[in-house]
């Protein structure tokens, strides 16, 4: 196993083939090792794990942006429970990240969510008026405001110093 060629040479490949920067990572089967994680700080911005029982991130939470949870769909997860986690995450101000793998007959895929079930799911988010993005955007909008928001506090002054990463 070579986290390096996963995590550094995965993400040259994938910018070169498709001329895009990639920003974030998903960790395969949501196995995660510390060697990925010592990559990917010098790489990404951030990088999607699993579900580990806390979904519902809210701004106060201190993000540990390389193991950030998502609510892993399932083929058998019903609108209902989509529509309560929606609910809980508009009244708690909270991001979720839905980790989507396949919409069934769209190809293939591990746990393809039915489409009906999407587009509740959406029609759902659109009543709510909710931003959805790709993982990517959200997380870089994220850590900029968490960036700011900490800056803000430590200076007290308008001179705010920035502690970005070196690649973002």
């Amino acid at each position: 196993y070579d986290a390096y060629e996963e995590v550094v040479k995965a993400k040259h490949f994938l910018e070169k083939r498709y001329g895009g920067v990639v920003l974030t990572y998903a960790y395969p089967y949501s196995f995660i090792t510390d060697g990925q994680i010592k990559y990917l700080q010098g790489t990404h911005i951030g990088a999607r794990a699993g579900d580990d029982g806390q979904v519902m991130l809210k701004a106060e939470h201190n993000v540990d942006w390389y193991r950030i949870p998502s609510f892993v769909a399932t083929t058998d997860t019903d609108i209902v429970t989509y529509k309560r986690m929606i609910e809980q995450a508009v009244e708690e101000r909270a991001w979720v990240v839905l980790m989507i793998h396949a919409i069934e007959g769209i190809g293939s895929g591990y746990e393809p969510i039915p489409q009906e079930v999407l587009k509740g799911v959406l029609d759902e988010i659109t009543k709510k008026n909710i931003w959805v993005a790709p993982f990517g955007e959200i997380c870089a909008y994220w850590r900029a405001q968490k960036i700011v928001e900490t800056a803000m506090r430590e200076n007290k002054t308008e001179n705010i110093v920035w502690n970005v990463p070196a690649f973002f």
